[in-house]
């Protein structure tokens, strides 16, 4: 009967015969997985997007050991990451960088994170731990038709977990040459109708050419609390 039992399991597998259950939930999971909201502002399927989309999930972060949103998006196609000065790092679209780079909308959660003055990005003053970010959607290619004269050359968007994705707290520290150091702190939970999210970090290190003379050092702090009515409030 054992024998049977798995020569059945077998042939089912050869000729793709799966139980229905097993088939619409994996179909679910992918459909979920490939939907984008930054091409249309819409969530959708990313092969239905009218725009060029990447995304950078939390994964990738993980696995690609990046400690900074610049060096999280180095493996996206058609994305250009330069070092202008120690610790500070300007992101390209398609050819489009330079110092100051004015031509790239980098938003957080669809809100824009570019300064008042010069238009620009300062990638450390964003507020968010990488531990806090769910995913990074890439937009290349002119978007001013949805998002105005900042997307010359495309459109970075930093989404971050929700509390209830974190369930918990993380501290995180790396150390390195030329007193390179990286920490952080993030916590978020959901109980009832109340949930909240913090994470807090800093980055120090030298110089290249002065290993003692330090470089850049930066602190930062984000949070967030959301209560849900329900449907008598």
């Amino acid at each position: 009967m054992r024998k049977a039992t798995s020569l059945l399991a077998a042939l089912s597998l050869m000729v793709g015969i799966v139980p229905s259950g097993w088939a619409d939930d994996t179909m679910q999971f992918y459909q979920e997985e490939a939907k984008v909201v930054s091409a249309s502002l819409q969530p959708q399927p990313a092969n239905q997007s009218p725009a060029t989309v990447f995304t950078v999930t939390q994964q990738d972060i993980k696995d690609s050991g990046a400690q900074t949103i610049p060096d999280a998006l180095r493996d996206v196609p058609g994305v250009q990451v330069i070092h202008t000065t120690t610790g500070q790092e300007e992101v390209g679209i398609r050819g489009m960088d330079k110092t100051l780079n004015n031509r790239v909308l980098v938003l957080l959660d669809g809100k824009s994170v570019l300064n008042g003055y010069f238009n620009t990005v300062t990638w450390e003053s964003i507020p968010v731990m990488m531990d806090e970010i769910d995913r990074i959607e890439v937009v290349e290619g002119p978007a001013s038709a949805v998002y105005g004269a900042d997307a010359v050359s495309g459109v970075i968007n930093i989404i971050t977990k929700k509390p209830e994705q974190m369930q918990g707290g993380r501290i995180t520290y790396t150390g390195g040459e030329r007193n390179t150091e990286l920490g952080s702190l993030t916590y978020g939970r959901k109980q009832n109708n109340v949930s909240y999210r913090f994470g807090g970090g800093w980055h120090s290190t030298n110089r290249f050419e002065n290993a003692d003379a330090l470089a850049t050092e930066a602190g930062k702090f984000d949070g967030l609390v959301q209560y849900d009515f329900s449907d008598h409030q």
